[in-house]
């Protein structure tokens, strides 16, 4: 039994989190933002009410109830909670040049909630326990504990965080804001050589790769012209 559930551990995740409902899943974000709270240092500036007004015209009509925090931190990352809790840190505002790029970043974090990633990554870390927590809605404060950190030390597949690039570019367009800061990111990430550990729900593996991938889609857009998003305070 335990060799099946471990060959079909993505199958049976994907299976189980199509089947928890939001309210479980925003329950488990909240109990995790809450373990990793004394950590962290909230800004609540014009930097923030940006990332909050961008934030909330890419969520607009998201089945999720969305947070963006900013948090002083001179680590160039931003991550995402299962349920919608964005946390950007200050050193990712202050590595970007265009609004379009942190656009960009923030249209991928949503990715990985809309696609229910962490959510997925969770289940599989904790195994039957947390599966049947998240269904039931019983999540007790060891079980947030035990995935508060690992969600600090999650990092992301290939495929997820490729499914997000994709998704994110969509987002991007379907909102009117110019998907190339996305690209124009990722070869920021790319000369800087990413980020270092530790990493939260977010890493940039591969990031030519993946700045290519966003260059060619731009390109099939056939020279579509998008309103520049006003600067960042």
């Amino acid at each position: 039994l335990l060799a099946l559930l471990a060959s079909r551990a993505d199958e049976l995740a994907g299976l189980v989190s199509s089947k928890i409902p939001v309210a479980h899943e925003r329950q488990l974000g909240e109990m995790a933002y809450e373990q990793m709270k004394p950590n962290l240092k909230p800004v609540n500036d014009a930097r923030r009410s940006a990332v909050v007004v961008l934030g909330e015209r890419l969520t607009s009509g998201s089945r999720y109830r969305y947070e963006f925090h900013v948090v002083e931190d001179a680590f160039v990352n931003a991550f995402a909670l299962p349920g919608g809790i964005v946390v950007v840190h200050t050193g990712l505002l202050a590595a970007t040049t265009r609004t379009e790029q942190l656009a960009g970043v923030l249209a991928h974090e949503v990715e990985h909630v809309e696609q229910r990633h962490g959510l997925e990554a969770i289940m599989k870390s904790l195994g039957l326990r947390a599966m049947w927590a998240l269904a039931t809605g019983d999540l007790g404060g060891t079980l947030a504990g035990e995935a508060g950190q690992q969600l600090l030390e999650l990092s992301f597949s290939r495929d997820a965080e490729m499914q997000a690039d994709q998704a994110g570019f969509d987002r991007l367009v379907s909102r009117g804001i110019d998907p190339s800061g996305m690209a124009e990111f990722f070869d920021k990430l790319a000369k800087s050589g990413g980020p270092t550990p530790p990493q939260l729900l977010s890493t940039h593996p591969e990031s030519v790769e993946r700045s290519e991938a966003m260059r060619a889609r731009i390109a099939s857009l056939g020279g579509r012209r998008f309103e520049p998003l006003a600067p960042l305070p």
